[in-house]
């Protein structure tokens, strides 16, 4: 290596020289890229189950994982969720075949007339909404006909077929499996003399089995996995999986997420069963959003932002809000996230009062666990904490491979005194460098705790102890007003 002191050649007098060049002394932290993998059902399409394919656009995933399933419906929301918010991850996805012994749920809409008055048929499904031209005098048929006809215009988005038998039109889940019940249909409006009655004839049964899925996503590494399932049965694989992904030397730090359109009390079963730093359930109580758009649209909020310590309080997402009637109250959002919930609540024009179409914000990002040891712990309850201790750990790992590393040692590294220095050097560097970056604080304090020495049982391991303090963010400011008159 040839030293370059900016010092002329031509200066011959006997003196010492100084110049300055100013950098972080190895401060840098490692950009980390955010990813995130979808696991759902497909029904058709050229992809192979428990296979991880990564994806770029509804497109490709459409003919990827079948037109209107489940998982291709999560691909949609995971594009439509990173151009809503400006930002995302690379995004990834493994298929889960449709449950072998299930059934589809069927739902029926009949259609009665004339109509004595021009005007729309306004049907929802899975919160999509189709408007249908109706004129004055068309019969019950015409209708009917009318609206298979949107619906199959539709068939992009939705999570259904149809087909028509005048006057009754037939919506078929596009696969098998109890996600049929979460499909809401709603008959929003109809012109004078028209009623379209929708009710449903056959139950969607059956389970799709994500285990292989897990499994195919176990050696690469995530930071967030979107479910499509939501029963106490997937909570119970999460933590198989997760408890493996975050053990020591597996060291594949990760999220998995759920989404509940049910009700709260619902939903704080499945983060009761979970109370795990790594399990992540959002609850949007009565939205027509399907549970799988539900955990996508928290899956991609969590990664779009590249701070492990981010701040997502009142952050907006693109799904469809509860009506009003049913949506949180103050006291419920308190209990739901008391529970360990995410809670999903609509956007309200502050001047208006109306509520915002398509559109419900996060009340507040947090992890389902709400005890450790049976023992109320608040410290995890917010995903910050879990997410800045991972990314620290990535932040060593990437530290010590590049100082540590065979590349950079030719003869070896040895067990030395001045290593063990160097490794506490190296420690010290990754935590000012995230003061810096305000992700951590109070490190010259922290530092004292530090301790890097040798491990008398196992000859040639270093053992350390390291201390740091995360930067939350801002949640409340209470106020006091001393008025006076």
């Amino acid at each position: 290596m040839t030293v370059n002191t900016g010092i002329l050649t031509s200066l011959r007098r006997p003196q010492t020289f100084h110049s300055f060049t100013y950098l972080q002394g190895g401060r840098a932290l490692t950009p980390l890229p955010q990813r995130t993998v979808l696991i759902g059902t497909q029904k058709g399409g050229t992809a192979v189950a428990s296979t991880v394919y990564p994806i770029n656009d509804p497109v490709e995933t459409d003919a990827l994982f079948g037109v209107g399933s489940s998982l291709a419906l999560m691909c949609r929301q995971a594009f439509l969720t990173g151009a809503y918010l400006g930002q995302g991850p690379q995004l990834f996805a493994v298929p889960v075949a449709e449950p072998g012994g299930g059934v589809a749920r069927i739902e029926t809409l009949t259609a009665t007339g004339p109509a004595t008055a021009g005007g729309n048929v306004v049907i929802r499904i899975a919160g999509r909404t189709l408007t249908i031209g109706v004129a004055n005098g068309d019969s019950a048929n015409t209708i009917a006909t009318a609206i298979n006809a949107a619906i199959g215009a539709a068939f992009l988005t939705l999570p259904v077929t149809s087909a028509v038998a005048p006057p009754v039109v037939t919506c078929t889940a596009t696969h098998k499996g109890a996600f049929g019940a979460d499909i809401v249909f709603e008959v929003v409006s109809v012109p004078a003399g028209v009623t379209v009655v929708a009710a449903q004839t056959a139950a969607g049964t059956g389970v799709a089995d994500p285990t292989a899925a897990l499994a195919a996503i176990a050696g690469p590494d995530y930071d967030t996995v979107s479910m499509e399932n939501h029963l106490s049965a997937d909570i119970a694989l999460a933590l198989t999986h997760v408890t493996t992904a975050w053990g020591p030397a597996e060291k594949k730090w990760r999220w998995v997420v759920f989404g509940e359109p049910g009700s709260i009390g619902t939903a704080t079963t499945l983060a009761s069963a979970a109370n795990d730093r790594a399990i992540v359930v959002a609850s949007c109580q009565n939205s027509p959003s399907l549970p799988g758009e539900i955990a996508t649209a928290i899956a991609v909020a969590i990664t779009s932002r590249a701070r492990p310590n981010g701040n997502w309080d009142r952050m907006k997402l693109p799904l469809y809000p509860p009506y009003d009637a049913y949506d949180y109250t103050n006291s419920q959002v308190e209990s739901a996230l008391a529970a360990g919930l995410v809670p999903l609540k609509s956007v309200t024009d502050p001047q208006t009062r109306v509520q915002t179409l398509g559109v419900v914000k996060i009340e507040k990002m947090v992890t389902t666990s709400t005890t450790v040891s049976s023992e109320p712990f608040e410290a995890l309850r917010d995903l910050a904490v879990s997410r800045a201790g991972a990314f620290i750990a990535r932040q060593i790992d990437a530290a010590y491979a590049a100082r540590f590393g065979a590349d950079a040692n030719p003869d070896g590294v040895l067990e030395t005194d001045d290593t063990i220095a160097q490794v506490r050097d190296m420690i010290a560097n990754i935590l000012y460098a995230s003061q810096d970056a305000k992700i951590l604080t109070n490190v010259d304090a922290d530092l004292a705790l530090l301790v890097v020495e040798k491990d008398l049982g196992a000859p040639g391991r270093v053992d350390v102890d390291v201390s740091y303090t995360v930067v939350l963010g801002l949640h409340q400011v209470a106020f006091v007003h001393r008025v006076k008159i």
